[in-house]
C-alpha cells in the first residue's frame, strides 16, 4: 500500500498591523520575503524570519502590480513605470 507523504507546512506567527488601507498586490520574493503593494507608491518588504519592514520607494504614482522571480521583484505603477529591485 503506498502511503502519501505528509506535507510541511509553514506556520507564520506575525500578523502585521499599521496597514489601514486596501492590498493591491501582494507576492512571495524569497522564502522568507513578501512584497506588499497598496494605495502608496511605497512597497514594503517583510521579513517572515524577524518581523522586520523594509520600504522601497522610486514609483510616482501608486504601485498597482508585483511579481517575483529569485532574487527579483518586478513592480508597476499606475503611471506606466516598471522598477526592478534584486535582493543580495
Amino acid at each position: 500500500m503506498i502511503r502519501p507523504r505528509p506535507r510541511l507546512i509553514k506556520i507564520i506567527f506575525f500578523q502585521y498591523i499599521g496597514n489601514l488601507d486596501e492590498i493591491l498586490a501582494i507576492t512571495l520574493w524569497t522564502d522568507d520575503k513578501v512584497a506588499v503593494a497598496n494605495n502608496t507608491s511605497v512597497i514594503k518588504v517583510y521579513d517572515l524570519s524577524n518581523g522586520a519592514c523594509q520600504f522601497l520607494r522610486g514609483h510616482k504614482d501608486i504601485v498597482v502590480t508585483l511579481s517575483a522571480q529569485k532574487k527579483w521583484l518586478i513592480s508597476g505603477s499606475k503611471v506606466h513605470y516598471n522598477f526592478f529591485a534584486r535582493i543580495s
